[in-house]
């Protein structure tokens, strides 16, 4: 497997991709921008359009343009993700 670099996340960015993640995981298809502005308690749609570039030039996820309900979790969002939620071991 080819090793993925994280880049540094702010505190929305992890947020936001945990609630992707929590979505996609529990409905099986990706959330409305309207439904993560929901989630993410924010009442400026625009930050969540900004967060979402944000991500995908990170790498966490990929959308398709023009196209709604197109966010897919890349390898680097998955793994991030997987690493987040394992406990510390020291």
């Amino acid at each position: 497997m080819q090793d993925l670099v994280l880049i540094p996340l702010s505190q929305r960015q992890r947020t936001i991709l945990e609630l992707l993640y929590q979505f996609l995981e529990q409905k099986y298809y990706p959330p409305t921008n309207s439904e993560i502005q929901e989630a993410a308690g924010l009442k400026n749609p625009g930050l969540v359009f900004k967060v979402l570039v944000a991500l995908e030039r990170k790498g966490y996820i990929h959308r398709v343009k023009g196209k709604h309900r197109s966010i897919r979790l890349t390898d680097t969002g998955i793994r991030f993700i997987s690493e987040s939620r394992q406990p510390d071991l020291f």
